[in-house]
Formats: structure tokens, C-alpha cells, sequence
């Protein structure tokens, strides 16, 4: 089964998401990726979120593991970073007209039905009662 790391990025009681247009399909992502050869879930999160976002930031607690579709999901809250979020590594290589990425910050309460990853109702409460 496949890890992913997913950062949960979060200031003044919104989420950071990817915004994604991919072959004719619109929806949302979580910030994070696959755990990759040799990689722990900790090591994983700070490239992808380092990769994706560009912020610098200090990984804080581990949210929750779960199984999810078809992968297993290690996920992180992030309250403390800096900088403007702008996309790099793969994702800014990969970028084309029919396969676009894009930073957007989502209020928790409001959050796009199409989020991959999204996190379960239960979810967002511990998080919630993490950052109040």
C-alpha cells in the first residue's frame, strides 16, 4: 500500500489547498505526496511540503493515520510558516494548459466538496480544537 504525507496548512481558520484543472476535471488536494524509497512519513512531509508550497515552516503534530482509497495517510498540521505559498518542484514543471496547479486558501468551514483527502467531519473538529 502506498504512504502519502498530507500537510494540513492552516491560518486564520483556513485550509491551504491545491486548486486543480487536469484534462477537462476541476478539484482540490491537500498539500503533501507519496512517501518515497527510504523516506519516513516526517522526512516525506517536509520535501512535499517544502516542494508545493515554498513556505518555510515547522511540521507540527501528527493529526492521524488512516487507510484511505488506496493509500495510507500520515497527516500533519502546520500553523507556523512563513513566506508567500508558491508552487515548485514537480507540480511547477508539470504545469500546462491542460494540467494546472494552483495555491488557494479555503475557509475550514467552507471547504469545496471535490477535495481528495478531504478530511472526515470528525477530522476537522480535531483540528479545529488543535488550532483554537
Amino acid at each position: 500500500m502506498r504512504h502519502r504525507a498530507t500537510l494540513y496548512f492552516i491560518r486564520d481558520g483556513e485550509l491551504l489547498l491545491i486548486h486543480r484543472y487536469r484534462d477537462g476535471r476541476e478539484y482540490f488536494t491537500t498539500i503533501g505526496g507519496g512517501v518515497e524509497a527510504g523516506e519516513t512519513a516526517v522526512s516525506a512531509a517536509i520535501r512535499e511540503g517544502k516542494e508545493e508550497t515554498g513556505l518555510d515552516f515547522e511540521l507540527g503534530e501528527l493529526l492521524w493515520e488512516r487507510p484511505f482509497l488506496d493509500q495510507y495517510e500520515h497527516a500533519f498540521l502546520v500553523t507556523t510558516f512563513s513566506g508567500t505559498p508558491t508552487l515548485g518542484g514537480p507540480e511547477m514543471l508539470e504545469q500546462s494548459e491542460n494540467n494546472r496547479y494552483i495555491l488557494e486558501w479555503h475557509p475550514l468551514d467552507d471547504l469545496p466538496d471535490s477535495i481528495i483527502l478531504q478530511p472526515t467531519d470528525e477530522q476537522l473538529r480535531e483540528i479545529t480544537a488543535v488550532i483554537s
